[in-house]
C-alpha cells in the first residue's frame, strides 16, 4: 500500500501488487496498480478510482516515480471536472476549487441539470424543473415525466410564473353538498368566520341524473356572502384546505403540468354557480373598482372601498350629524337631521318664516314636567312673514330637491296649517285684511308723563270674524318638534289704540264688542266662549296622539247696551231698545301668546 499526497490536497492510496519492482522490466510492464481511494476530488470520485486504476495497471511500463507522474496528471484531470460535467447544459469553470457551471439560459442547479421555471416562480409555486425517468426492468422502456419548466403555483397565486392573485371577495360558493343539508346547517357552520349578510342554498342534479336508472346524482349548492370580506378569506382558506377548490396540484412540482386546467376548472364551476344559479355579481372587487392582478388589492371607484370594495361611503361621511350604514351607503342621522344622498345629514328644513322661528323649533329642551323651555309660537305655522296675512293653507313639507333621499310625494302630513275659512295674520291685528300693525293688548296702568298709552306688543295670531285654522300636530311631530300643551289668550282686537271712552278702559270688557271661540282638539271641542275683551290664559294638554288642534273664531253681535238713551262708541243712537249697534271699532279678534309648550 503507498498513500500519496499531490497538489491541491488531493490525496490518494494505491495498491501494488506484492512482486513489483520485481522481476524487473520488461516483465513489470503487467504489474497490478489498484487505487483504492481518493480523498479531495470533488466530483466523480467513483469514475476516478476505476479509471485510474485501469490506467495504472493495463499498458503501463516504467519504474514506481514514472507511474506516479503519470498518476497525479490524470488525478489533476478529475479535479477540474464540474459536477456531472454540467449536464451538457453549461460551462465548467476550472479556474476556482471545486470547480463550478456556468449554465446556459433555461437552465439551472449545481450541475445544469434542471431547466428553468419562468422567473423562478417568484418564489411563489413549486418549479417542475427535473426530470425523473425509470427503465422498466423487464422491457428495458425508459420512461420519463418532469422537467416541464412549469410552475405549480401556491394558493392562492396563478399564471405562468406565480406572479398574479385574485382580489379579495366578499363571498364563497359551496359545491357538491349532501341533498340533506339545510339552510340552517350552513348559517351554523359558516357563521363562524364572521356576521352573515345573505346565505342561500339550490337543489340542482348532475346533466345524467336518473333516479329510476340509478345514474348521476341530485346534491346542493350554497352561496355565502358576509358582511366583510375578510371574513370570506377566512372561510374560503378553509375550503382551499378541505373542499372542492383543493387543486392537487397546487404547490406540487411534478403535477404542475396540471395545475392551469385544474385552475381554470375550478374558476369557470365557481364563476357559472355565482352567476347563473344564484343570479349574483361575480365580478372582481365586486365590480365597483379594479383589481391590481400584481398586488391582490383592489382599486375602488370613488363612493366604495373596503379589500373587495364591499362597503359604500355615505355622502359627505353624514356630515357630523349621523353614523353611516357602510352596507347600504346611507346615514343614520341625528335628530332634527334627515338623510341626503349627497351632503349626508342636512338639518330638517322647518319651512318656518323667520330664523327665531328656526331656532325655537330646533330648542327641544324640556322642563321637568314635560314642557318646552322655549316656546313655539303658532304664528311660526302661517308660513308667512311677521306682519302679513293670509288665507291659504301652508304645505311646506315637500321633499328637498329632485336629489334627496326623500320620498318623491309628501304624504297625509305635508301641511302644518290648513285653513278651512276666513283670513290670519302673524303677529299681527285681524281687524283687516290689509291691517298690518302689530299684534298689541294694553297695559293695566297709563304712563301720564308722556302723555301716551303704553302698550304691550305681543305674539299672536290675528283672525277676522268666521274663520276657521286647523294645525297638523302629527305633521310637526314627524319633523321631530316636540310639545305637550297648548297656551292661549283670547281677545278682542280694537281698531283705535286709544280708548274713546275713558270710562270703559279697554281692557274692560265692553258688551258691545266681542268675538266667539273655540278650541277643538282633534274634532272635539275642549273650549267655546264669549270673550268681551281679554280672556285668562287657557291650557290644554295635548298627548302624542293628538293629531288635529282646531282654533275657530266667530262674529258676535251684542244686544244694545242702554246708557242714558245716548249713542257709545262713536256710532249713532238705535231706534229703539234691542237693535244691534255697529261696533266701529272693536270687530277684530285674536289668539294672543298661543304657542305650544
Amino acid at each position: 500500500m503507498l498513500r500519496i499526497k499531490t497538489v491541491r490536497n488531493i490525496s490518494a492510496t494505491l495498491q501494488f501488487d506484492h512482486s513489483y519492482p520485481w522481476p524487473t522490466p520488461p516483465s513489470d510492464s503487467d504489474v497490478l496498480v489498484r487505487v483504492v481511494q481518493v480523498d479531495g476530488v470533488p466530483y466523480h470520485i467513483e469514475e476516478a478510482v476505476e479509471s485510474l486504476s485501469y490506467e495504472m495497471s493495463i499498458g503501463q511500463s516504467g519504474g514506481i516515480a514514472e507511474r506516479l507522474t503519470l498518476f497525479e496528471e490524470r488525478l489533476l484531470h478529475y479535479t477540474k471536472r464540474c459536477i456531472n460535467d454540467c449536464s451538457g447544459n453549461g460551462r465548467c469553470v476550472n479556474d476556482r476549487f471545486p470547480p463550478v457551471c456556468e449554465c446556459d439560459d433555461g437552465y439551472s442547479h449545481d450541475d445544469c441539470s434542471h431547466v428553468e421555471c419562468p422567473n423562478g416562480c417568484n418564489g411563489q409555486g413549486a418549479c417542475d424543473s427535473q426530470q425523473t425517468c425509470e427503465v422498466d426492468v423487464i422491457t428495458g422502456e425508459r420512461s420519463c415525466v418532469g422537467g416541464t419548466s412549469k410552475c405549480a403555483c401556491f394558493e392562492p397565486y396563478y399564471s405562468a410564473d406565480c406572479s398574479l392573485q385574485p382580489c379579495p371577495k366578499s363571498y364563497i360558493v359551496l359545491d357538491d353538498l349532501p341533498v340533506s343539508v339545510t339552510l340552517a346547517d350552513i348559517e351554523g357552520n359558516y357563521s363562524t368566520f364572521g356576521p352573515l349578510r345573505n346565505v342561500e342554498v339550490k337543489l340542482t342534479q348532475t346533466a345524467d341524473f336518473n333516479e329510476a336508472q340509478g345514474t348521476g346524482k341530485r346534491f346542493k349548492v350554497a352561496y355565502v356572502e358576509y358582511l366583510s370580506s375578510t371574513a370570506a378569506q377566512s372561510a374560503r382558506d378553509t375550503l382551499v384546505a378541505n373542499d372542492w377548490m383543493f387543486l392537487p396540484s397546487t404547490g406540487v412540482a411534478h403535477l404542475a403540468i396540471s395545475f392551469p386546467d385544474q385552475l381554470r376548472a375550478r374558476i369557470n364551476r365557481e364563476t357559472e354557480l355565482v352567476a347563473e344559479m344564484f343570479d349574483k355579481n361575480s365580478l372582481d372587487c365586486s365590480g365597483r373598482g379594479a383589481c391590481d392582478y400584481y398586488s391582490g388589492q383592489c382599486y375602488c371607484a370613488s363612493d366604495f372601498f373596503g379589500p373587495a370594495c364591499e362597503y359604500i361611503k355615505c355622502g359627505n361621511e353624514c356630515g357630523g350629524h349621523g353614523t353611516c350604514d357602510y352596507l347600504t351607503g346611507s346615514c343614520v342621522c341625528e335628530d332634527f337631521f334627515e338623510p341626503h344622498i349627497h351632503l349626508g345629514c342636512v338639518r330638517k328644513p322647518f319651512y318656518l318664516p323667520t330664523t327665531l322661528c328656526e331656532d325655537r323649533a330646533l330648542d327641544t329642551r324640556v322642563n321637568p314636567e314635560g314642557s318646552r323651555v322655549s316656546p313655539l309660537y303658532l304664528s311660526c305655522f302661517l308660513g308667512v312673514a311677521t306682519g302679513a296675512s293670509t288665507n291659504a293653507s301652508y304645505c311646506p313639507l315637500q321633499p328637498l330637491s329632485s336629489s334627496s333621499s326623500s320620498s318623491s310625494s309628501a304624504g297625509p302630513n305635508a301641511c302644518y296649517t290648513r285653513i278651512e275659512s276666513g283670513s290670519l295674520c302673524n303677529d299681527c291685528s285681524g281687524y283687516t285684511n290689509s291691517n298690518a300693525t302689530l299684534l298689541h293688548t294694553t297695559a293695566d296702568t297709563y304712563s301720564t308723563s308722556l302723555g301716551v298709552t303704553p302698550y304691550e306688543v305681543v305674539k299672536g295670531i290675528g283672525a277676522l270674524p268666521n274663520s276657521r285654522v286647523t294645525f297638523d300636530l302629527a305633521a310637526m311631530r314627524d319633523r321631530g318638534i316636540p310639545f305637550s300643551s297648548f297656551l292661549v289668550e283670547p281677545g278682542i282686537v280694537r281698531e283705535f289704540l286709544e280708548c274713546i271712552e275713558s270710562d270703559y278702559a279697554c281692557e274692560k270688557p265692553n258688551p258691545q264688542c266681542g268675538a266667539w271661540f273655540e278650541v277643538e282638539i282633534d274634532g272635539e271641542t275642549r273650549w267655546k266662549g264669549v270673550v268681551n275683551s281679554h280672556h285668562d290664559e287657557l291650557k290644554f294638554l295635548i298627548s302624542e296622539t293628538d293629531a288635529n288642534l282646531t282654533l275657530v273664531t266667530r262674529d258676535y253681535n251684542p244686544r244694545y247696551w242702554l246708557y242714558s238713551g245716548l249713542s257709545y262708541g262713536g256710532g249713532p243712537p238705535p231706534a229703539h231698545p234691542g237693535v244691534v249697534l255697529p261696533k266701529l271699532w272693536c270687530s277684530g279678534s285674536a289668539w294672543v301668546k298661543a304657542r305650544f309648550m
